[in-house]
Order: structure tokens, then C-alpha cells, then sequence
């Protein structure tokens, strides 16, 4: 696990910084706080502008102030930008149409870009 050592500002303290990533989570900050989300949990990411969405298999939605870009490099190995405005858990893939898109283990559909089929066709080889 990766840990980064800080130092605080007004004193010799020292912080510790946790890599979540090597964890298998994802921190969702908000005003309240910060959710912490298992990369097992998360069913998909949707875009919104500025903002992305993110379903968990819990049936919960979470709201990140982050673009879908900046969270992608946040994310595991089992998750896949499937559409400009998607990235997918691997894990919770039902079935791939090629018209329709992929369903999730929820019954959501997911669309797939053009320029993504082929790579999502090459994961069911």
C-alpha cells in the first residue's frame, strides 16, 4: 500500500495520506464529509456536465464535483469507459447487445458508443 507522509503547516505533526486507490475505494467528497465507496460496490459512473453520478449495487447514487475524466484515473481495473458519458464495473455486466447496449446486474442499460464496441465485444472473446 502506497502512504504518503505530510507535514502539517503549524506544527511537526505529521498526517498520513492513504492512496484509496490500492485499496480498492473511491473518496467522494461533499460538504458534509467524505463518502467512502468499495470499487466493489459500484455499479457504473454517469457524466453530468461538470458533476458525475455514481450508482452503487445498493441502489444509492452519490454526486461527485469531479468530471468523469478526472475520476477515471481514480478507479480499479475492473471498470471500462464504454461511452462519453459512462464508465462501467466489469463485474456487473449481465449481457452486451450489440443494438442495445450493455445491462447491468440492476437491469440498467448502458449504451456503447461506436468507437467502443470493439473493445467491448473483445472483453466477451
Amino acid at each position: 500500500m502506497k502512504v504518503v507522509k505530510l507535514l502539517k503547516n503549524d506544527s511537526n505533526e505529521s498526517l498520513t495520506r492513504i492512496d484509496f486507490k490500492q485499496l480498492d475505494r473511491l473518496v467522494i467528497k461533499n460538504r458534509e464529509g467524505c463518502h467512502v465507496l468499495k470499487f466493489s460496490n459500484i455499479l457504473f459512473l454517469k457524466s453530468d456536465s461538470n458533476y458525475t453520478e455514481i450508482y452503487t449495487n445498493d441502489d444509492k447514487q452519490f454526486i461527485a464535483s469531479k468530471t468523469l475524466k478526472s475520476l477515471q484515473s481514480k478507479l480499479g481495473d475492473f471498470f471500462i469507459r464504454v461511452h462519453q458519458s459512462y464508465i462501467v464495473n466489469i463485474l456487473f455486466i449481465e449481457e452486451y447487445h450489440y443494438h442495445n447496449g450493455i445491462r447491468l446486474a440492476n437491469n440498467e442499460i448502458i449504451p456503447v458508443s461506436n468507437s467502443m464496441k470493439k473493445k467491448v465485444r473483445s472483453m466477451f472473446k
